[in-house]
């Protein structure tokens, strides 16, 4: 039977694993290195990418803090499909936002310029999340889940067309 086969007869040989193991570590550590030279030397890029994790931040933190009060907060203990169709309304509603900016960032874009419509997405964030997501009740919640799919998503298609299209949004 296969359990009475040793770990060592199925292969590949310890060295060949190591070896490919210790290659594409390298690899990784040459493209890492690769990468932050290439932010080091273009200024917009690395501001772009930092906006894009400062929200990214923001919005994984709105989502683990909307799993836990939609289970264990806004519905009863035991009521575990309650709890999650609270959390499936939330990721509808980002979802949606999400959609929202794929249909107004073009246009955004080339009014406000690539650095002007993330600006717009992180003030947005900034000065809306706060009053929407620190009452932690489910209407304002939900809008918050709306609004910060509109400017992560916004911010992040900005930043995908300007590399894409770098003369596409100039203002």
């Amino acid at each position: 039977s296969a359990l009475a086969l040793g770990r060592d007869l199925l292969g590949p040989d310890a060295p060949q694993r190591r070896a490919r193991v210790l290659s594409a570590l390298a690899g990784t550590a040459q493209g890492l290195r690769e990468g932050l030279r290439h932010l080091r030397q273009r200024p917009a890029a690395r501001q772009a990418l930092t906006a894009m994790t400062a929200m990214r931040f923001c919005y994984g933190a709105l989502t683990v803090t909307l799993l836990m009060l939609c289970r264990y907060s806004w519905s009863e203990p035991t009521d575990s499909d309650g709890g999650l169709a609270l959390l499936g309304l939330a990721v509808g509603l980002s979802a949606a936002g999400f959609f929202t900016a794929a249909v107004i960032t073009p246009s955004a874009t080339a009014r406000l310029g690539t650095a002007g419509w993330i600006t717009c997405c992180s003030a947005g964030s900034a000065l809306l999340l706060p009053p929407l997501a620190l009452s932690f009740r489910p209407a304002p919640m939900m809008l918050a889940a709306f609004v910060l799919g509109v400017t992560t998503q916004g911010a992040k298609i900005a930043t995908d067309m300007d590399a894409a299209f770098p003369f596409h949004s100039q203002p």
